[in-house]
């Protein structure tokens, strides 16, 4: 989307599974799947989505969640040196939230109060990563490389809603204690994304022919 977000995906993930066939004796090409369910930090810098009306301020920095399942590829260059290609579903969820000072109808008095914008996103993509990688040692492993991504869905919800206080009070002009409900596709949006890896894994060896990577 235009300027809405970048999205990287924290390199620490809660479950990572990639079963492979390699005698580590011999250079073989490995493939597999995997799946992973993660973190992402999301730097925003955005006040609305685009058509949609809101009264917040800015959108700032979110913490979501990641899941990615697919398949790989390594392409063995040498015992230390290889490529590595994955093709995957990626499905992106984060939250955000900023508040802001309003005056507060409560029982007909004006008073300061307080609301909350809240936004909901959900991505998801059809993603290709191109790495090479290196091992420093025996189950070690850095890499980098290139990620392409197609967006293939791309959902929002919204609203404002009034949080201090907590129980009573609505806005002074719409008389509700909930405003700008929107909810549906982002518009604008880039449909290609490009971006850059670089990482670390570790793989703890289950037998002398399969390994947990």
């Amino acid at each position: 989307m235009k300027q809405l977000t970048k999205i990287l995906i924290i390199l620490i993930s809660f479950t990572s599974l990639v079963f492979s066939q390699l005698d580590t004796n011999e250079l073989k090409h490995r493939y597999g799947g995997f799946a992973r369910y993660g973190s992402s930090i999301n730097l925003a810098g955005f006040s609305k989505l685009p058509n949609t009306p809101s009264c917040c301020p800015e959108y700032t920095t979110s913490i979501g969640t990641s899941i990615h399942v697919g398949g790989l590829m390594d392409y063995v260059v040498d015992y230390n040196w290889g490529l590595n290609f994955r093709a995957y579903l990626e499905l992106i969820n984060t939250d955000f939230e900023s508040m802001e000072n309003t005056m507060v109808s409560v029982n007909g008095v004006e008073t300061i109060g307080q609301f909350t914008h809240y936004l909901n996103t959900n991505f998801t993509n059809i993603a290709f990563d191109l790495n090479a990688y290196f091992l420093p040692e025996t189950n070690l492993t850095v890499y980098g490389g290139l990620s392409l991504s197609l967006i293939t869905k791309s959902d929002f919800s919204q609203y404002e809603q009034i949080t201090k206080p907590s129980d009573i009070g609505i806005f002074v002009e719409e008389g509700t204690r909930i405003r700008n409900p929107f909810d549906g596709e982002i518009q604008d949006v880039s449909n290609f994304q490009l971006g850059l890896n670089i990482g670390a894994s570790y793989r703890f060896p289950l037998n002398k022919t399969n390994s947990l990577f």
